[in-house]
């Protein structure tokens, strides 16, 4: 997860709102001295690739929507589900997928339960360096500050400044069994040259948040990766328990209300 984490208040900074500009910049933000950085691991020329499988029949009625071309998808050792990311070695990512063709497959929706303090999932592109690059990261913490969702994005392996919605603002993310959460990438049009990756989540159809990526969008047909935490730069365990993932094209998802998408920031 990012690093925000946790800290003491000696190392916290305190930063106010930045209004969203009308162009996409992509300068980073460097992280202090008290962050740890993890040691990458070297690169693999042949990346990760998750095996495919159909859609069952029956995905119509488990998702409401059309389940399209990509349906179901098996982690990368080609195992089915349940997943539960505590499986994996600290400081590595379980487990691994490689969502196909994004354009016409927009929505990863995931069925899982958590009975953990924290949880965290990242997309990232094809290519991301170990981490390095991360489109999306979306960290729930329910013992700090009262509880609070943090989003970020990481270029070149720095995290950028974190956004912490209050969980009291929220719908649950903890103690969830069998629930859906999906997210859905949009890219939109900022001018004539430039344009942005949206992300909206929702958990059991209830919004959830609402992010603006700080990294290029991916291309049409681009591959996507996901990316589940165990632990977190600081060390601190993060688990949820993932019982099926489908990937595909769905409709347009409901968002937060447009006072809450910035209003609930808090940024540290």
């Amino acid at each position: 997860a990012d690093a925000s984490a946790e800290r003491p208040a000696t190392t916290e900074r305190p930063g106010g709102h930045n209004e969203p500009t009308t162009t996409t910049t992509f300068t980073t933000t460097t992280v202090g001295l008290s962050v740890p950085k993890r040691a990458k691991k070297a690169a693999n020329v042949v990346e990760d690739a998750a095996a495919q499988t159909a859609a069952p029949e029956d995905a119509l009625a488990v998702w409401g929507s059309p389940p399209g071309d990509a349906g179901y998808l098996r982690d990368e050792e080609d195992k089915a589900g349940p997943w539960t990311s505590t499986d994996g070695d600290a400081g590595d990512f379980f487990p691994k997928f490689k969502l196909p063709g994004y354009g016409s497959n927009n929505t990863l929706v995931l069925d899982v339960s958590v009975s953990s303090d924290r949880w965290a999932l990242n997309l990232c592109p094809l290519i991301h360096d170990d981490a390095a690059n991360i489109l999306f990261h979306v960290n729930a913490r329910r013992l700090e500050r009262g509880g609070v969702l943090v989003l970020n994005d990481k270029l070149d392996d720095d995290w950028h400044r974190a956004e912490k919605m209050p969980l009291a603002d929220l719908p649950s993310v903890f103690g969830l069994d069998h629930a859906l959460i999906k997210f859905q990438l949009d890219v939109v049009e900022e001018g004539k040259e430039n344009k942005a990756l949206f992300v909206n989540g929702t958990v059991d159809d209830k919004p959830l948040c609402s992010f603006k990526s700080r990294l290029p969008p991916p291309p049409d047909g681009a591959d996507i990766n996901v990316l589940v935490s165990t632990h977190d730069d600081f060390g601190n365990p993060e688990a949820i328990t993932i019982h099926s993932l489908w990937w595909g094209w769905h409709p347009p998802l409901p968002r937060l209300p447009l006072h809450m998408r910035h209003s609930s920031f808090r940024h540290w």
